[in-house]
């Protein structure tokens, strides 16, 4: 018996929504894989926040009843959002009737969970006629999900297989993380019925740990567990440059006796976000027995065993790849598997150097070997998806190699003693060599100026410029 009552994955990024194909997909990946919930809230997508008013175009229409029954189909609750804080006047009623003919047809449709999220707007009431009517925005939102929820109450929708449950409501406050005790959740906690579910991210939008301490305070003072929106691996707004790819770590082996359930946002790299999923996936089942680190593993050998050729190289070279991509709210701090080894090299003695320069070659060399293993054995959608990263792995490992280069050259036209024979290069000739490799250098840093992510972090870029610096003391 899994241990969370909602274990889900809320699409609620910015960004690119995902492909109505990849939904379809999703849900039988998310049956799979134990997840009981998908919530449907790209914020991109216009009629589901700032186009609320409308009704969807029929195609579209048509889109979200098909998943609507793909999730059925799997047992996966299939939740609709919609986020009409922006523009609502809440002591309109007429407002309330457009709210309610947005979510009739999808409730009709077979969606068992409806969203109302007020996240991301004002934390105040902005119209006249909304500051005349309701004491605080938490009395004006609690109004809006009673008049939702007689419309809710007794509908049950009918389906060629009986009944469904009964619709719920799911609730996105305006205050979703920090210190929960304020007036504006107090007052939520009194006013909204016990069966809404509340979503809350932690004490940080993206938290770093969800701990029993922090859940029981929130319950405290919303009268009932919190359901919470995991932002993990999202990488949205100032994230964009990041690819979420570490375990899923930081979350209290005992949460589920305190929250009624996680629900995952991940990111808009489709392909990405499920590999993470998978291994969040045993966190969610199991969490008392989870080992992030384990389960993270396990997921590159699937993954690999899924692409049918190479296994265990094209396991490794994931695993490589996704520890260049390690940095994130719940990993800060660039990936010590590469950083480490770099920052032992810049701080040696000099003598030293010389005795890491190949442990730095074969790291190097290893990432350009998996960047070309990996963009022939992942699928072309995956590498299209993972491009920018993918792409600037490799090139980073270029660079480093280059700066490698630079600094063997150099140490031959100012250190090394004439090669025996006549074929030794002149120290002319040396010099000359050197300065061709660090102009390449030069090239090479100027074109890491437009990279696009943050892949490997600062490490090699640092080490570069470090040899580019020095070995300009001795040639120019």
């Amino acid at each position: 018996m899994p241990a969370f009552a909602i274990r889900g994955v809320i699409e609620g990024f910015y960004g690119p929504p995902w492909s109505h194909g990849q939904r379809l997909a999703l849900m039988d990946f998310l049956a799979g894989h134990g997840y009981n919930l998908y919530v449907y809230a790209p914020k991109d997508d216009p009629y589901h926040r700032e186009r609320w008013r409308e009704p969807y175009p029929p195609s579209q229409l048509n889109e979200l009843r098909e998943l609507a029954a793909r999730a059925r189909s799997v047992g996966v609750a299939f939740c609709f959002a919609v986020s009409p804080g922006l523009s609502l006047r809440y002591a309109d009623d007429t407002e309330l009737d457009r709210l309610w003919a947005k979510l009739e047809p999808l409730v009709q449709a077979g969606v068992t969970h409806v969203g109302l999220f007020f996240d991301d707007i004002p934390p105040h009431l902005v119209h006249p006629e909304d500051q005349a009517r309701f004491p605080s925005l938490a009395e004006a939102q609690a109004h809006v999900v009673q008049r939702l929820l007689e419309r809710l109450g007794p509908l049950q929708p009918q389906t060629g297989e009986g009944t469904l449950p009964a619709v719920r409501l799911l609730f996105c406050p305006t205050q979703y993380h920090g210190d929960p005790d304020t007036p504006y959740l107090r007052r939520l906690g009194e006013l909204l019925p016990r069966e809404v579910a509340v979503f809350w991210t932690g004490p940080q939008v993206c938290s770093r740990e969800l701990t029993v301490d922090h859940t029981r305070a929130v319950a405290r003072i919303l009268g009932r567990p919190p359901l919470f929106w995991d932002n993990y691996p999202v990488n949205d707004s100032m994230m964009a440059t990041e690819l979420h790819l570490g375990p899923y770590t930081g979350r209290d082996p005992g949460l589920w006796q305190a929250a009624q359930g996680v629900v995952l946002n991940p990111m808009p790299q489709y392909t990405a976000s499920r590999w993470i999923l998978a291994a969040a996936s045993t966190y969610l089942t199991r969490p008392e027995t989870y080992e992030p680190q384990a389960a993270w593993e396990r997921t590159w050998r699937a993954v690999a065993e899924s692409l049918g050729r190479d296994r265990e190289a094209v396991a490794q070279a994931l695993l490589h790849f996704a520890q260049a991509n390690l940095e994130s709210p719940l990993h800060p701090g660039p990936p010590e598997a590469y950083t480490e080894p770099i920052e032992a090299f810049l701080q040696a003695p000099p003598e030293e150097k010389l005795l890491r320069a190949p442990e730095l070659e074969a790291l190097f060399q290893r990432i350009s070997r998996e960047h070309a293993l990996l963009g022939v054995v992942l699928p072309e959608e995956t590498r299209r998806e993972l491009g920018p990263w993918l792409e600037e792995y490799g090139r980073w490992a270029a660079i480093g190699l280059q700066a490698l280069r630079v600094l063997e050259a150099v140490l031959q036209a100012v250190w090394a003693p004439m090669v025996e024979g006549g074929g030794a290069a002149s120290p002319t000739e040396r010099l000359s060599a050197a300065r061709r490799e660090r102009e390449r250098l030069r090239e090479l840093l100027q074109e890491s100026l437009t990279f696009r992510t943050r892949v490997l972090g600062d490490g090699i870029r640092n080490l570069a410029v470090r040899i580019f610096q020095v070995s300009g003391l001795f040639v120019r």
